[in-house]
């Protein structure tokens, strides 16, 4: 028998992936590991195939076989980095992109990789060198251009982003997510180049989902900035569409979850007995778009505090412990405080405290406060109107907002949410901060000192000028949080209202009478 199977059979895994037909590829994909247990070409593809099926921990299994087997085969040490990372173990993740660079310092992809890794990791001085190094070696590299526009863009440099994104346009017109980033970096007037460029591109067709999607958002957003509200709204809906169309929203699974949470932490639940970890975090929480960026800024304008940002720990760290799916218990609380703690550990910063803003940790909150009862919860609402519209006008990059493609599902899923957090503030008295977004915008002193008492912070003057921080803001708010306060956002689905029937409807929102 042959040591190493044929190119034959390996077209066999690869053919079927390619066309995404991944149940088939993984079924040749294992067959082949069977007859060759230790080739590591074949462990890499069933490593990339689990993958992309969403099976991360799966994934790692095949991949650390294959990087075992042959420690200089750099491309399965970049699948097993970039695995590692859609998992949030950042520094695991980076030990196995230096293992492919080390093996190949031209391998421009595992750059750009660990670039968008120490992006994540808040080490942007870092991100920008690989990008640079990455550019160096492939100046057409396009990816590498456009990702080094949108650290420049959370750092809030606008124009040098702007640069980046037109760079990359030059080099590849037809890449979509370069025009959803210039498109968001900027804006327009009436008549602007930009605008018929992207109008011309939507009209050639041909665009998978994705990119559909992302150019309807970034057409939408430039009507907006015009004023030209319907053409605005059609852009959005079809942006929506596009999206839900390959991402239906399955109500009844979120309705199964909200009940099953609910159900966990409506029994007695045990205490924890433990030291004030040497890292206290703070959740920043509610639904996306309802000042969660702003509230996090504030916080990370203050001298003890470190703003993280939308870490996705918590729900890797309950994944992992399976919590949802098994009884409560001192040693589960344990396993989960010490996984989200040791995961705060390699946060790049001397600060004692850290806020993690990931909105969707509202489903959470039982977890959170039972398992680290020194954190503090900051829950941060806004007018059902606004948060509604806005989400169904911006794009998100975080998993976990599928309803978010219609507005009947949008409704539907906030009153979900409503019913949650008053379940956790019956649960659980006084231990959540209901932050008021419109108060926070019309008395803004007053509310950041019920912020920062309620943190267990004193009165700094550099919180009020949180506008003037230099961090990167790595959402859809990187604009908003480098502005004075202003008051009025919430008032601006008004001009989209007569497209909005569902939606108000959903929310069980009168018209208004003339």
């Amino acid at each position: 028998m042959s040591e190493r199977p044929t190119q034959e059979q390996l077209m066999e895994i690869v053919e079927p992936f390619q066309r995404g037909n991944l149940e088939s590829a993984l079924s040749k994909a294992q067959e082949l590991d069977q007859g060759f247990p230790d080739f590591p070409i074949t462990q890499n593809l069933t490593g990339l195939i689990l993958k992309e099926m969403g099976r991360l921990e799966d994934a790692l299994v095949p991949l650390r076989a294959a990087v075992k087997q042959r420690p200089d085969y750099a491309e399965a040490q970049n699948n097993l980095g970039i695995v590692l990372s859609d998992l949030g173990r950042f520094k695991d993740a980076a030990k196995h992109y230096l293992a492919a660079i080390d093996q190949n310092p031209d391998y421009v992809e595992a750059l750009n990789n660990l670039g968008c890794l120490m992006k994540d990791m808040d080490r942007n001085a870092d991100a920008l060198a690989l990008f640079d190094r990455a550019i160096a070696i492939a100046p057409d590299y396009v990816e590498a251009m456009c990702n080094k526009g949108d650290v420049l863009m959370h750092l809030g440099d606008r124009e040098a982003a702007a640069t980046c994104f037109r760079r990359s346009l030059e080099l590849n017109p037809g890449f979509v997510v370069a025009h959803q980033n210039l498109a968001e970096c900027r804006r327009y007037t009436s008549g602007d180049p930009h605008i018929k460029e992207m109008e011309a591109l939507l009209s050639a067709g041909g665009l998978e989902s994705e990119a559909e999607m992302r150019l309807n958002f970034a057409l939408g957003k430039a009507y907006d900035d015009i004023g030209e509200y319907d053409r605005a709204f059609k852009h959005f809906d079809a942006a929506n569409h596009a999206r839900g169309a390959v991402t239906p929203y399955d109500a009844t699974a979120d309705q199964k979850l909200f009940k099953r949470i609910k159900g966990i932490f409506a029994e007695s639940v045990p205490e924890l007995s433990v030291p004030v970890a040497r890292r206290r975090p703070i959740f920043v929480l509610g639904m996306p778009r309802s000042g969660t960026s702003l509230t996090e800024q504030i916080l990370a304008s203050h001298s003890k505090v470190y703003g993280a940002g939308e870490l996705g720990l918590l729900n890797n760290v309950l994944g992992r412990t399976n919590a949802l799916n098994q009884p409560m218990s001192e040693a589960l609380l344990r396993e989960i405080r010490a996984g989200y703690l040791g995961g705060l550990a390699d946060a790049e910063t001397d600060a004692s405290v850290i806020t993690d803003k990931l909105p969707l940790n509202f489903r959470w909150i039982g977890f959170i406060l039972k398992a680290l009862p020194e954190a503090k919860v900051i829950h941060c609402a806004r007018d059902a109107r606004a948060v509604c519209w806005s989400i169904y006008r911006h794009s998100f990059v975080t998993p976990g907002n599928d309803y978010r493609y219609s507005q009947e599902s949008i409704a539907q899923f906030y009153h979900l949410y409503q019913d949650l957090m008053a379940f956790w503030h019956e649960r659980f008295p006084g231990r959540v901060l209901d932050m008021d977004y419109e108060l926070l915008t019309e008395n803004q002193e007053r509310e950041t000192r019920r912020i920062l008492d309620f943190a267990g912070l004193e009165w700094e003057d550099n919180c009020l000028s949180f506008h003037k921080t230099k961090r990167a803001v790595q959402t859809a708010s990187t604009g908003q949080v480098r502005q004075e306060m202003y008051q009025g956002s919430s008032e601006a689905w008004r001009n989209y209202e007569a497209h909005l029937g569902p939606l108000l409807a959903g929310l069980g929102v009168l018209p208004e009478q003339p």
